[in-house]
């Protein structure tokens, strides 16, 4: 094939790219990451990093076909990035690449001694970061702690894929690696590919995408603020740039959650970010609060993009007016309303809803995100484990955003609510109460919806007779520290 040619911003000269399969601009969420990404050498941020431990026998010569054949099929997946000397970024698809793989033994080790290592190893790839002109964008390493026990790994870039992605991918894997070892041909269907999706994005009508955030966005003027903020600091050397708090749910408090929305016909992820809402609103001091949602970028079912392997999540901006005198209840309605008016505009360019609306330029919308996990990666991957003879187990997944304060949300028997922020802007010891005040709120109304907003009690049994003590055992004003 011969090179394709990318015109310089700098001279009418073309550059030629050798190796070359496709070349094609950014989405408007790719330009934000790799912008972010350059801004921030060395931070690891937008890395999505996977690890599990897999018992089984594995054949690893066709386990790591399986992930060549994957990485053949989906463009996106052999795609640098080029910049310098463009008129805008550009993401070039090799027609070729070469799986960076790494292979250990840890077999002399014992297993606390493996576990530790295995901790250290994930905590330094973390630092490596991408160089993002040169294709994959990705990672791996196999390492054997047993006879027939490993521990894996799959780094990669955020720019090439979103959570959705990964058990998209991972089935493919497992289904190939089944057909290796069953000497057959895998029988998939063609993947469409990533640049259907940009083709698609640049002709969405902007104009309508512009009537409609300046509508919903109209008068708002100042960032939410958390109050509990610590100013940027510097980070000493070999300290994590992210942390994060977890907590799960009790399953009988999930299961009211559940039926809660099923009678209400809402979703869970509406029920979560009124909850969010409230919260942000008692930390803020203010009724009128934004904060920034993401949504998949695929609900869209008639565009056909559910199964292509590519970024297409976005993060939008959230309004939500927060009163203390009426039902929990009608927080939800709204943003389950809100939710279903900006399907049509999931598309567009936060840099330009930013533009649009009436904050400051320069000054960001938002501050914290909220992450709702549709597709919860451990369970696909057990379920696709048990069927190809390999036990997964000790799965962890690793995502690194820009922004401060990321709160992620995912389903299941018990409720799972995760923190993941930023050392330089928090610590353990503000986001820690923090998460007790969420689980109370959540609690609160999965226990009665229609009670009034400012009713709703942040607090714990423990913390009220703290306060009460506090207040001389009468509790007077205690009502109104909740």
């Amino acid at each position: 094939m011969n090179p394709i040619k990318a015109e310089s911003a700098q001279s009418s000269e073309p550059m030629k790219l050798q190796n070359v399969e496709d070349v094609y601009p950014l989405s408007p969420m790719q330009q934000g990451m790799l912008f972010h990404s350059l801004y921030e050498p060395g931070s690891g941020v937008y890395l999505i990093e996977l690890g599990c431990r897999i018992d089984g026998k594995l054949d690893i010569p066709a386990f790591k076909r399986a992930w060549e054949e994957v990485v053949r099929r989906h463009t996106v997946l052999r795609t640098s990035f080029l910049w310098e000397g463009l008129n805008k970024p550009m993401q070039v698809v090799r027609q070729t690449v070469t799986l960076p793989w790494r292979e250990e033994d840890w077999r002399g080790y014992s297993e606390p001694v493996q576990k530790d290592k295995w901790k250290d190893l994930l905590a330094a790839d973390r630092r490596l970061g991408f160089d993002y002109k040169q294709p994959p964008l990705m990672r791996f390493v196999l390492v054997k702690i047993g006879e027939e026990s490993y521990y894996f790994a799959w780094n990669c870039h955020h720019l090439l894929l979103d959570g959705w992605c990964r058990q998209i991918v991972l089935g493919e894997v497992l289904t190939i690696y089944e057909a290796y070892r069953e000497g057959r041909k895998p029988e998939l269907n063609r993947p469409r590919l990533y640049r259907d999706y940009i083709a698609w994005l640049q002709k969405q009508d902007e104009s309508k995408a512009e009537v409609f955030w300046k509508k919903e966005l109209k008068g708002f003027r100042t960032p939410t603020s958390l109050g509990i903020a610590r100013e940027r600091l510097e980070l000493r050397k070999g300290e994590e740039e992210r942390s994060k708090v977890a907590i799960r749910l009790p399953a009988d408090v999930t299961a009211k959650l559940d039926e809660l929305v099923r009678k209400r016909q809402v979703t869970l992820n509406a029920a979560v970010q009124a909850a969010w809402a409230i919260l942000l609103s008692r930390y803020s001091g203010d009724k009128d609060v934004v904060y920034g949602g993401t949504v998949s970028g695929r609900l869209d079912t008639s565009a056909g993009f559910d199964q292509v392997v590519g970024l297409f999540i976005n993060t939008l901006p959230v309004r939500a007016q927060v009163n203390g005198d009426e039902p929990v209840s009608h927080i939800i309605n709204r943003l389950w309303d809100f939710q279903r008016r900006a399907l049509e505009y999931e598309y567009s360019p936060l840099l330009k809803i930013q533009q649009w609306s009436d904050i400051s330029p320069g000054v960001p919308l938002f501050e914290s995100i909220l992450v709702f996990e549709n597709y919860p990666i451990d369970a696909a991957l057990r379920r696709e484990s048990n069927r190809k003879e390999l036990k997964l187990s000790e799965i962890s997944n690793f995502e690194s955003a820009n922004y401060p304060l990321a709160l992620e949300v995912q389903p299941g028997p018990e409720l799972a609510l995760t923190f993941h922020y930023s050392t330089r802007h928090f610590d353990h010891e503000s986001l820690e109460p923090m998460m007790s005040h969420l689980r109370m709120v959540v609690e609160e109304m999965s226990r009665d919806v229609e009670m009034k907003v400012g009713e709703v009690c942040l607090l714990s049994a423990r913390e009220r007779e703290q306060l009460l003590v506090e207040w001389n055992g009468r509790g007077e004003g205690a009502g109104g520290r909740c």
